[in-house]
């Protein structure tokens, strides 16, 4: 699995060029943070000095010539969903112990600074798109096709979900931030009183989740002389 965490980015999609995304280091985990940055960021990918070591030294490829799939047909995502699956594709290979080459690694990574297009809106297809980009990519540079096993990681998994999915986290995290800065400014303008916010309420409430947004509100009006007026 693609192990993504939950932590929301600070800042906004695009803009300014941003650090790249260090992908294969040691203790290294996937966040939806590090999906929105390289899928809506612009930031690019750089694999860890450490995992091109061990690439370098892997036994990935093989003298068998893979068949690649067949160009999938349908409607070609959108830029950000195909750089967030590229990108949970890539950093699959990186924490896993899968044989592919550095060569692919590449690939993958050079394949997020460009416009790929990726065709397909369910995982398979949009896997063989990109397993064929790949294989356009090795063979663009004169590099050995990809082997049998290559192109067996490379077409499982649900990397374009994940990606998918880690966009609408961060996204629905920052709506609901938005959403407690609108509460916050309410009680503000109608100079309302807080105490329903304080902790002693909270503890009487069932809901874990009603007593964090108080938490967040009071913070949020900490030293405002609005409310409570």
């Amino acid at each position: 699995g693609s192990g993504l965490g939950h932590h929301v980015p600070t800042g906004g999609g695009g803009g300014s060029a941003k650090k790249p995304v260090s992908v294969g280091g040691v203790g290294a985990a996937l966040t939806a943070d590090d999906v929105y940055t390289v899928a809506v960021g612009g930031a690019s990918a750089a694999l860890d000095p450490a995992l091109v070591e061990r690439l370098k030294r892997g036994k990935g490829g093989g003298k068998k010539e893979a068949a690649l799939p067949p160009a999938p047909a349908g409607e070609t995502l959108a830029a950000e969903a195909a750089r967030a699956g590229i990108f949970v594709k890539l950093c699959e290979l990186a924490n896993a112990k899968y044989a592919v080459r550095l060569e692919v690694m590449s690939s993958l990574s050079e394949a997020l600074s460009g416009t790929t297009a990726i065709v397909g809106s369910a995982d398979a297809s949009a896997l063989a798109s990109l397993a064929r980009t790949v294989g356009a990519a090795l063979a663009a540079a004169g590099k050995p096709p990809l082997s049998p096993e290559e192109l067996s990681v490379l077409l499982q998994g649900c990397a374009f979900s994940h990606g998918a999915a880690a966009l609408a986290a961060v996204r629905a995290r920052r709506l609901l931030a938005a959403a407690d800065a609108v509460a916050a400014l309410s009680l503000e303008a109608l100079g309302a009183s807080t105490a329903h916010l304080e902790p002693e309420v909270m503890e009487t409430k069932l809901h874990k989740s009603e007593a964090a947004v108080a938490l967040e509100l009071n913070a949020l009006l900490e030293g405002s002389k609005l409310v409570n007026a």
